[in-house]
Parts: structure tokens; C-alpha cells; sequence
């Protein structure tokens, strides 16, 4: 079985049944840590609603599920990388960007924060960071 079939496959077997919690659009192109990340969201709750590994297809996927955020690497092999798909994301479907990411050094950051993310997570990061971020999301989600 393909590394995306199975970590799709544990993303549905792992999702809340009940449509409560935060869904989530996974961009990262090391399959480990999307992996583990998915895990994690599942654990605290909430649903993968899908995983991608590249920009470009981070924008096709946020466009077809649009999810109640997307966890973005901001370093992605492809066209794009994250910065540019978060922009484009966030330009198109209005949708919340978290990123994820190893690098942070000033001038990647001051591109980062121009595309005005809700929230960073520096790698490796801890899953009460993650628990915070996504019981926000779920707050102002189910609030009237």
C-alpha cells in the first residue's frame, strides 16, 4: 500500500464520526511527519480532511473541501511553496493558515507574516501547541 493510501485510510478511520472538531487540510511533503501530524489531530479530536504534498495541490484541495484550516510547511518541493500557496489560499477561500515549519530565520518569517497566518508551529512542536491552536478554531467555529 502507497504511503498516501494508508495515511488517508488512518485519517478516516481516525476522524470524530460526529462532524464535531476542526477540519484539517495537512500540507507537508515529508510523509513521516504528515503522518504523525495527522495522528495528532485525530488524538485531540478533529479530522484530516485531507494531505497533500505540494503547494500546488494544497490550493486544488483547500478549493474542493475547504477545511476549517490548513497546517502548512512553508518549505515544499514543487512550483510554489507554502508561502505562496498560503497567499493564494487565503486570497481564494478565505481559509486559516498555521504554519509548520522548521526554518526561522528573519527573512522567511517576514514573508511568512505578510501572508498573515493565524498561528505558527515551530518543528518539532509539542501537541498541547497543536491542542491550543485547534480548541480556538473549534471555539470561534461553533460560537453564533
Amino acid at each position: 500500500m502507497e504511503y498516501s493510501s494508508l495515511n488517508r485510510e488512518t485519517a478516516r478511520k481516525t476522524a470524530p464520526q460526529n462532524g464535531s472538531g476542526v477540519k484539517v487540510l495537512i500540507v507537508e511533503d515529508e510523509g513521516i511527519i504528515a503522518l504523525d501530524i495527522g495522528l495528532m489531530v485525530a488524538k485531540l479530536g478533529h479530522s484530516v480532511s485531507g494531505v497533500v504534498y505540494s503547494g500546488e495541490e494544497s490550493v486544488r484541495e483547500a478549493g474542493k473541501i475547504r477545511p476549517d484550516v490548513v497546517l502548512m510547511d512553508i518549505r515544499l518541493k514543487g512550483k510554489i511553496d507554502g508561502l505562496q500557496a498560503a497567499r493564494m489560499i487565503g486570497v481564494r477561500y478565505h481559509i486559516p493558515i498555521v504554519f509548520v515549519t522548521a526554518f526561522s530565520d528573519p527573512v522567511t518569517l517576514g514573508r511568512a507574516w505578510a501572508t498573515k497566518p493565524l498561528a505558527f508551529l515551530q518543528k518539532p512542536f509539542d501537541e498541547r501547541e497543536l491542542e491550543s491552536i485547534l480548541s480556538g478554531i473549534s471555539r470561534t467555529k461553533s460560537s453564533p
